[in-house]
């Protein structure tokens, strides 16, 4: 009795496929690189120009404002009456 032997398959043919796409593509890019000119930069704008004077310019602003606080709370008198002196000093 003879043992089975194993044929292997023959060698793949070779693919033209990825070069004939790489000629293609570099066909395509040089293809586009010629005979268009670049295009005229715009005109230069015409702009109006002041003279510089030197002088003493005081840094003032008045400004306008509404402050809060981080939490708006309401401050009610527990007892009735009115205050009719501070007997005290802060601090």
């Amino acid at each position: 009795m003879s043992l089975p032997t194993c044929r292997s398959a023959p060698p793949p043919a070779p693919s033209f496929a990825p070069r004939a796409t790489a000629v293609a593509a570099a066909a395509l890019v040089l293809a586009a690189c010629g005979g268009k000119e670049a295009p005229k930069p715009p005109p230069v704008p015409e702009v109006s120009v002041a003279e510089v004077i030197q002088r003493d310019q005081p840094i003032l602003s008045e400004l306008t404002g509404t402050m809060r606080g981080f939490d708006d709370i309401e401050i009610r008198a527990r007892v009735e009456g009115f205050l009719r002196s501070v007997d005290y000093r802060e601090g």
